[in-house]
């Protein structure tokens, strides 16, 4: 968040989840409270020069992300929405 806040990008929350992967084990998905869709392009430019296992592999908007309202992130509330997403989609 502080390279997002640096960059004056319009995100309020960033959640990074490992998600399931049939060759890698696991992947990082990125999932970004933001509703503007340019944002996406200018975070994935700020993390180029990340190791390549910090880079997420996948990068969703979702204007709803936020942490419950005790400040925890409920991350399998957000794996379920993941999935219901890529059930969707498919």
């Amino acid at each position: 968040m502080a390279a997002v806040q640096a960059a004056s990008l319009p995100v309020s929350a960033v959640l990074l989840l490992g998600v399931d992967d049939p060759e890698w084990g696991q992947r990082l998905v990125a999932l970004v409270g933001s509703a503007e869709g340019s944002v996406l392009q200018r975070l994935m430019a700020l993390t180029r020069s990340w190791s390549p296992p910090e880079i997420p592999r996948r990068w969703l908007l979702c204007p709803d992300l936020a942490p419950s309202a005790l400040g925890k992130w409920q991350r399998q509330r957000w794996r379920d929405w993941l999935q219901r997403l890529d059930s969707a989609e498919a």
